[in-house]
């Protein structure tokens, strides 16, 4: 069975480690760091790695590497398109079924009885826009 080696933190955490106690201890919680605190964990991190560090400094490791140079930002994508909907004659269908599906959060579903193309739209976009 492997064991684990621990030493003393190199300098340059201890040193990062401190930074983050004192703005911690003189913020409220739940405030986020501000951007030179996480250049210098990313420094750091790049130097005696993410999980060390993030451990050390109380952060999340995936934020962390996110925030690490070279990381990979998300793709941004466009838009979901709208297609304006005309209902045939003046009655509205018996049920209509509506699915979208959003790379990465997932499927919509709207089952519909009785509907209004406007009152359709309108959902519809309502929905689209709190998801982003």
């Amino acid at each position: 069975m492997r064991q684990k080696v621990t030493g003393p933190e190199p300098a340059a955490l201890v040193e990062v480690q401190r930074d983050f106690e004192s703005w911690r201890n003189t913020h409220p919680g739940r405030t986020p760091f501000p951007e030179n605190l996480w250049v210098a964990a990313a420094a750091v991190a790049a130097e005696h790695g993410i999980y060390r560090t993030a451990k050390l400094l109380r952060l999340d490791s995936s934020r962390l590497k996110r925030r690490m140079p070279g990381a990979a930002a998300a793709p941004k994508l466009a838009p979901p398109a709208f297609v304006e909907l005309f209902a045939s004659g003046g009655y509205p269908p018996a049920e209509c079924v509506i699915e979208m599906d959003r790379p990465r959060q997932g499927r919509l579903r709207l089952e519909l009885k009785a509907w209004r193309t406007a009152d359709v739209a309108d959902v519809v976009r309502q929905l689209w826009s709190q998801s982003e």
